[in-house]
């Protein structure tokens, strides 16, 4: 069960990047989801030249068949959550983001002969979902919640790639093989002149702060993320997709505290009705996490 409780703990490193995501999309110095993506998926280079020498082997046209496949899908899924929380809040999106992504892996995962859930793990993954779906106020746009469901079902395919990657291989050289297709599906968003344009302004016109901002953030993901692949080596595709909601957890509390210090850009509702529907929905989380470690 050391999986679920590497997976939680990447859930609360991901509260803090989702909060610093979203403040970072709507500050004009990088407010555009295109030019984010892009720095955030190539810094990956940095973990793969991070990589053990020795490690890495020559891929089978299978792995870099997935490889890729699992790039371009988390490259899209980045960019549409990205334009989601650029025009509504981060905790409406991530919530059903994260629900979303763990329903289309458990409807997809048998069909790529992934195994199913059962038990407690069936009744757990349940109520996470539900505590995760309620965490939000559903305060969408169709625009939003169009690009919250792309996003949502873009990653449950990276997800169920990335587990097929770690079948075929070893953890490191598919490790290194994940994040190189990372990084080519990045470079497709570069056949977009508009997105080259706005890449290369940002290059020149960002400050050295911002992009050291950026630079941490990104390597706090990239830690977390890095935590994630390793759960879902370990464990239960569905599962680990359905512990997202633990994140929202945490990102209550933390968007409660910035929203009071920042809040043009945390607007985190406080009501007697909000704080009762959050109080509910982090019940219903933690039901479900009692389950997971009921035999």
């Amino acid at each position: 069960m050391s999986w679920i409780i590497i997976t939680i703990f990447a859930q609360a490193i991901f509260a803090v990047v989702t909060l610093i995501d979203r403040f970072m999309v709507s500050t004009p110095a990088i407010n555009k989801p295109a030019v984010y993506t892009f720095y955030n998926n190539i810094l990956l280079l940095i973990v793969i030249g991070l990589l053990p020498f020795g490690v890495v082997l020559s891929p089978t046209p299978k792995l870099l068949e997935f490889s890729l496949f699992f790039g371009v899908a988390l490259t899209f899924s980045l960019l549409f959550l990205y334009r989601a929380l650029k025009i509504s809040e981060a905790s409406d999106v991530s919530p059903v983001f994260a629900a979303i992504s763990a329903i289309a892996v458990f409807g997809l995962a048998p069909l790529f002969l992934l195994g199913g859930l059962t038990g407690n793990f069936l009744a757990g993954f349940a109520l996470l979902v539900i505590g995760t779906l309620v965490m939000s106020y559903f305060r969408f746009t169709w625009k939003s919640l169009f690009y919250v469901c792309l996003a949502g079902c873009l990653s449950a395919l990276s997800s169920i790639f990335l587990k097929e990657i770690f079948s075929q291989t070893s953890f490191w050289n598919g490790l290194f093989w994940a994040e190189l297709g990372s990084v080519t599906g990045v470079l497709l968003l570069l056949f977009v002149p508009s997105n080259r344009r706005d890449i290369r302004e940002n290059l020149k016109q960002s400050s050295a702060g911002i992009k050291t901002v950026v630079v941490l953030n990104k390597t706090l993901a990239g830690f977390a993320y890095f935590l994630i692949i390793y759960s879902i080596k370990l464990g239960n595709v569905s599962m680990v997709n359905a512990l997202g909601g633990t994140q929202f957890v945490f990102l209550l509390f933390l968007a409660l505290i910035f929203s009071r210090k920042f809040p043009e850009y945390f607007r985190e509702a406080t009501g007697v009705k909000e704080i009762l529907e959050k109080s509910v929905a982090t019940a219903v989380i933690i039901a479900g996490l009692v389950l997971l470690f009921v035999k």
